[in-house]
């Protein structure tokens, strides 16, 4: 449908020139694939069948081993596959999926283009808020981890229990 609404006016307007007498040979546009031999012999015609046979065997053998559930994750993957696709073709078209996405990649680069500034102070925003869940989870770990020094087997009496050391603030910038 698509390469006819783009075939048919591109026809006419040939068909158009040649009657105004601006293109008196009478060229067809399409002369070339109309006159191109893509006939099959008989020993393509027989492979190109075998391989489309091969591809629907295989086919058939790989949907019946995904629902008689031939193994359970490939099973469940491919039924998350068909709740994605569900849930995808409920809310979107595939025209719709096809506007959307050029309309990001003609927009996006504008878009940061003119935000560039506000997009750079909110990179260093995140990257000192990672950075500052890291050394978090670093003093943690230190914390958290058994000192290397060995220490002599305990005896029978109780040890006093070593207090924490005490936290340091880390100066914000």
């Amino acid at each position: 449908m698509a390469i006819m609404c783009l075939t048919f006016p591109l026809r006419l307007y040939y068909k158009l020139l040649e009657l105004i007498r601006k293109n008196p040979e009478g060229v067809h546009p399409f002369q070339s694939y109309i006159g191109d031999d893509s006939s099959l012999t008989d020993e393509e015609t027989v492979l190109v069948v075998e391989e489309v046979v091969l591809m629907i065997a295989f086919a058939v053998t790989e949907i019946k081993r995904l629902l008689f559930i031939g193994s359970i994750m490939d099973s469940i993957k491919f039924v998350l596959l068909l709740c994605v696709l569900v849930y995808v073709g409920i809310t979107t078209n595939g025209l719709t999926l096809v506007i959307v996405g050029v309309i990001c990649v003609f927009s996006l680069p504008l878009f940061y283009k003119q935000m560039q500034g506000r997009m750079k102070r909110i990179g260093k925003a995140v990257n000192g808020l990672l950075r500052k869940i890291k050394s978090l989870f670093k003093r943690l770990c230190s914390m958290l981890r058994p000192s290397t020094v060995a220490k002599p087997a305990p005896t029978a009496t109780l040890a006093p229990v070593p207090a924490l050391a005490p936290k340091h603030k880390q100066k914000s910038k």
